[in-house]
This record gives C-alpha cells, structure tokens and sequence, in this order.
C-alpha cells in the first residue's frame, strides 16, 4: 500500500510540475520541451485506472499531424524579414528577397519506372497580405524572370528554370502609401511547371511561404555629404544594380549587405552639360568627389583608421577580394574608417 501510495505522489508532482506548461502551448513541439526529459516508466502494478498517467503519456507522443501537410517542389525561404522603408518616392517600400530550392517533385501520374525529378520553370510569384484573396503583387513572364537569378557569387543572368538542387532568389520590392496599409504577414505563392524533357509533372506545382513583416521602424541618419549637388547613381529598390542584387558567403553565411546601398557622386556643370569628371575619367582625381569630407552620420568614436590601401585603378575592383578591401567600409561609433 505504501508503495502504491509513493508511486501516485510521485506522478502527481510530476503532472503539477508539467501540466500547466502543456496545456498551454499550443505548438506540440512547445509541449514536447515542457516534458521530462526521460519517459516516466510506470511499474506493471500501478493502478489502470490512474487517469494522471494519461495526461502525462501525451509528452511522449507524436506531434499532431496535418492532414492539409503538402510535398511541395519547392523550399522556400526568407534570409532577412522584410522591414518598411519610406523612400523619396513617399512610399514605403518592403525590399527583400525570397529564395527557392528546387527540391525534387513526386509525379501527377505514377511512372512505369522511378524517373529523376524534373527541372521546374517558375510560371508565377504572387504575394498576399493578411489574408486578403487580392495580391499585393504577381510576378510572371518577363517582370519575374528579370528580378530572378541564381544564388551564387556575382549577377547571373536572369532566368526563371531551376535543375534539380539549384537554387534561386527572386529580388522583391512591394510598395505601400503609408505605414497603415503594410500587412502584418505575407504570404507568398509560387507556381511551378516542369520543364518539358527533364521528367514528369509534379504533383503538387505550388508551394507557399507566410512570412512576418519586421515592424520596427528603421534607423534614420543624418545626411553624410555637404554641399553639392551629389547625383545618386545605383539606389534602391525595383531594378538590377551593382548593389541590390550582389550577395556574399561571409563566414559561412549568406550575406546581402548592399541591398539599400547607394553611389553618389559630385556633380559640376561644365559648358552646357552635368558631369561628375573632368577629362575622360581615367584618374581618381579627375572624379569631382575625390577629396569632399564624408561626415559622419550619427554620434560616435573613430577606433581605427587604415590608409595603408591604394587607390583602385578606375574601372577595376578591389584585389585580393576580402571584407577589407570592400568598398564603403567606413563606420564610425562601432568600427574602422577606410
């Protein structure tokens, strides 16, 4: 009888311990990670009835599954929550990026013999907010093809068809009037056709992607140029550029550090024309820019400065190719000036 008694005291704590952690959670792998770490073995003389050990079983149990659960062809990710953005049209703009991997597809019909997966055409991109059966935006044809490219070092030529493997990244940019009319997710929708003569129709061609929007207002700084006028070549946000669609693997990690970078430049009226040199341009100090202060937009400390690195010729990129000799490496408050 002790025994017994012992056995159901230890139970009880453990349910009081548990319960209310489970009951809470709503995510079953929430529920998972309030249970003990270690199943709680009952001995075979504890009471049937003891309806507790019920409760308590359900830590040990399968997540619940989904019966609306798809093979989609596609994984779908957002490296960087789209965050709003007013720019000098007045409008806030959500620029971001989605990327896709052509996982491999199961056939519509069954196949006589096992085929590979197919390579897949993107046909369509369309994004939804909160719910709403209107699109914010639909992508097909040329206007998705041309924000589309592979996920690799460099621009590569725009294309929608993706191998088995390959990997893809569509460059967003979704505008708004004001800050009320941003949704607070997205969805985005992306249909699929396989290519003909790689392999079989999916079954599934479409796969979907909700997303939160990163409500936080942005950091605003102070302007970094006197004087002028400065012409602002390469912005943000809808078109190819040497900056929006340039990405890195920095440390092992995908890196898109330029996606509202700009290049301004001094611009002199000479004769009758706007230019930003004189002469033909070959020289640094031919440029109208070369030698006007860069202020610094915000409070702060200058912890290191590096002049040991040359000018680049005009027209060429910096060499070796590594993080310090990138262009518009210059921070104060938290880094280096160069």
């Amino acid at each position: 009888m002790e025994s017994r008694t012992l056995r159901l005291l230890v139970l009880f704590v453990l349910i009081g311990f548990h319960w209310s952690t489970v009951a809470e959670s709503a995510d079953p792998a929430g529920a998972q990670s309030a249970c003990p770490s270690r199943p709680v073995v009952l001995s075979t003389g504890a009471d049937p009835d003891t309806r507790e050990a019920a409760s308590l079983a359900r830590c040990f149990l399968p997540p619940t599954f989904d019966d609306a659960a798809q093979l989609t062809p596609l994984l779908l990710s957002v490296t960087h929550a789209p965050q709003p953005v007013r720019s000098t049209d007045g409008r806030f703009h959500l620029a971001y990026e989605l990327q896709l991997l052509n996982f491999g597809s199961f056939a519509a019909n069954r196949p006589v013999a096992p085929t590979p997966p197919a390579a897949l055409e993107v046909t369509e991109i369309a994004l939804f907010g909160d719910g709403d059966p209107s699109p914010l935006l639909i992508l097909a044809g040329d206007s998705l093809a041309e924000r589309m490219q592979l996920v690799r070092l460099g621009i590569s030529p725009p294309t929608v068809n993706f191998q088995p493997g390959q990997s893809g990244i569509v460059f967003l940019d979704v505008t708004f009037p004001d800050r009320r009319s941003i949704p607070k997710r997205i969805i985005h929708r992306v249909k699929v056709k396989a290519i003909a003569g790689t392999g079989d129709q999916p079954a599934i061609d479409q796969t979907d992607l909700e997303v939160a929007v990163d409500q936080r207002p942005v950091v605003v700084i102070g302007p970094f140029l006197r004087g002028g006028p400065w012409a602002n070549f390469n912005g943000c946000c809808d078109f190819a550029t040497p900056h929006r669609r340039v990405g890195r693997a920095v440390n092992g990690r995908e890196f898109w550090p330029e996606r509202f970078a700009i290049d301004v430049q001094k611009a002199v009226v000479v004769g009758d024309q706007l230019k930003v040199f004189r002469g033909d341009g070959s020289q640094v100090e031919d440029w109208f820019s070369t030698g006007e202060d860069i202020l610094a937009v915000a409070d702060g400390v200058v912890t290191r400065v590096v002049t040991t690195e040359p000018d680049n010729p005009i027209g060429t990129s910096p060499f070796p190719p590594v993080v310090s000799t990138g262009g518009g490496d210059g921070m104060i408050g938290s880094g280096s000036l160069m």
